[in-house]
């Protein structure tokens, strides 16, 4: 929207600064001036057809002529130049009396490896151009995401290192002869094997509910609660009498 003033005229080389993707074509799609991204690219591209130079990515124009840029004045298109396969995003505007119109846009990439392996640089993008800031950003949160996943996948191998272990030791444990039972701190039982069932006549469901003392002769229970803190919570019991 204008206030009534008009603008100060902007020299190219001043408008390259703020749009370095710009172009600027007459009524035969002939390019009349354009950005110094551009001329970094591939030189002076005065007097060339945009139509050759680009194609028009969204929305999608197969056959690009000046009356199909002036129905998409004002909108967002997306151009992708045929050489590097750059895209730049920007609209159509009209220029003045003269029928040009001016594209004003500006590169746009998805990740950072796109902008490193293209022949742009940093002076390639205006001042205020947040493109690769942001672009940075991404690839911190992808690095992070990365980072992520990771630590996860080592999680996952250490949760099945663990239930191997866990069921090389269950089978184990179900295979010895001798009785092999463990308590917590407060002489719970929380495991045990067959042989223990086999000794004692209980299931191990039933085990699982009575403490130590509860299958352990009144006179060897101390004797035994000492000898399971000696061995980690877990006993032998042929060494003790058990009640039976």
């Amino acid at each position: 929207m204008s206030n009534g003033q008009s603008l100060p005229h902007l020299s190219p080389d001043q408008i390259s600064q703020l749009f370095p993707a710009y172009i600027i074509v007459d009524t035969n799609l002939k390019i009349v001036s354009h950005g110094a991204i551009y001329q970094n690219l591939f030189g002076s591209i005065i007097g060339k057809n945009f139509g050759e130079l680009f194609n028009v990515l969204r929305p999608k124009i197969e056959d690009v002529t000046y009356d199909e840029l002036i129905a998409h004045q004002g909108m967002l298109l997306i151009l992708q130049e045929k050489s590097h396969q750059i895209r730049i995003r920007g609209q159509f505007l009209s220029s003045g009396n003269n029928g040009n119109l001016i594209y004003c846009g500006s590169v746009w990439m998805n990740t950072i490896e796109e902008f490193e392996s293209s022949p742009l640089s940093i002076s390639s993008f205006a001042l205020h151009d947040p493109l690769i800031e942001m672009l940075q950003i991404l690839k911190g949160q992808e690095i992070i995401t990365e980072d992520i996943k990771s630590l996860l996948r080592r999680i996952s191998e250490q949760k099945e290192l663990i239930e191997a272990r866990g069921k090389k030791y269950r089978d184990l444990l179900e295979n010895l002869y001798d009785s092999v039972i463990s308590f917590d701190e407060e002489s719970n039982i929380i495991e045990c094997n067959k042989a223990l069932c086999t000794l004692t006549g209980y299931s191990e469901t039933e085990l699982l509910t009575m403490t130590g003392k509860d299958i352990t002769h009144p006179e060897d229970w101390e004797i035994a609660r000492e000898s399971t803190k000696n061995f980690n919570e877990t006993a032998i019991l042929p060494i003790f009498n058990c009640v039976v």
